[in-house]
């Protein structure tokens, strides 16, 4: 399959497919790999106690049992938010800070100034500062592996796939 992101006409040039043989593996692997990174940071940080109290997903678990409002807050969750997000930290933001040399400390800086806003919109006032803290390290996280995988294959389809994938397993592993 042939990759489109090297044409120069395109508006928004990471908004394609890419090379669907390495987009979709890439979102496939990125969305187990952050579920399973989410599951081993919670497991550990849960045992010290330290944030004991502080777990807002049962306020997530609370709206998953609400029949009237569970599939389009599924719907909002596992597709519209990852789009989204995708689409303004992986493409207009990132494109918007792109430079054509860009060096690796560049880059670094790109890729954590992009990540740690992707981190800060996740923030919730309902919660407490501990319940947020809790939540930032691996959504920082997963903000650098989105990056990457967009710095790798050029292609918005990777971040959302992986995003959407991370978040509907999120989701399973809540409603339990």
């Amino acid at each position: 399959m042939a990759s489109v992101r090297n044409d120069q006409n395109l508006l928004f040039p990471w908004a394609t497919f890419g090379d669907l043989r390495t987009t979709l593996p890439a979102g496939v692997v990125a969305g187990i790999g952050i579920h399973g990174m989410d599951r081993g940071y919670f497991k550990y940080v849960d045992s010290t106690k330290y944030f004991q109290g502080a777990q807002p997903q049962g306020l997530v678990k609370k709206a998953l049992q609400a029949p009237h409002f569970s599939p389009l807050l599924r719907f909002r969750v596992v597709c519209l938010n990852p789009v989204l997000e995708e689409v303004v930290f992986r493409g207009l933001m990132r494109q918007s800070q792109l430079s054509a040399e860009e060096t690796l400390a560049e880059k670094a800086q790109r890729i954590t100034i992009n990540s740690g806003f992707f981190t800060a919109i996740h923030y919730n006032f309902s919660h407490s500062i501990r319940a947020n803290a809790r939540l930032a390290p691996p959504l920082f996280v997963a903000g650098v592996i989105f990056n990457g995988m967009m710095d790798a294959t050029e292609s918005i389809f990777a971040p959302i796939l992986g995003h959407s994938l991370s978040n509907l397993f999120a989701f399973k592993r809540i409603k339990r």
